[in-house]
Parts: structure tokens; sequence; C-alpha cells
């Protein structure tokens, strides 16, 4: 029987184009829509900010 390892958590910072706010709201939508089995079942966290997590910041 294998057991379950402790989840891995990632940090991914992803600097932004210019002029791509646009874009990003016409994606979003579809882009979460893809995900939410994934949230559904544990297997995904949907993003935020980490400093609330961790105490980083002011």
């Amino acid at each position: 029987m294998a057991t379950a390892g402790k989840k891995k958590e990632f940090l991914c910072i992803m600097p932004d184009r210019p002029n791509v706010l646009e874009l990003r709201k016409k994606v979003k939508a579809g882009h979460y829509e893809g995900i939410q089995p994934l949230i559904a079942r544990g297997k995904l966290v949907d993003g935020g900010q980490f400093n609330e997590i961790y105490g980083i910041g002011s």
C-alpha cells in the first residue's frame, strides 16, 4: 500500500509583460473553470497572497 507523502509548496514569481492586464481579464474565468476539479480534490490550492499565511511583509 502506498502512503501519501508530504505536500510540497511552490512559489512562482512571474513578471508581467507590458499591457497584459486586458488579456488576463479575458482568460481568467476559463483558467479557473479548468482548475476547479483539482481544487475540489485538494490537489491544487487556489493562489493568493502568501504573506497572510507566513507573516511576510507588513
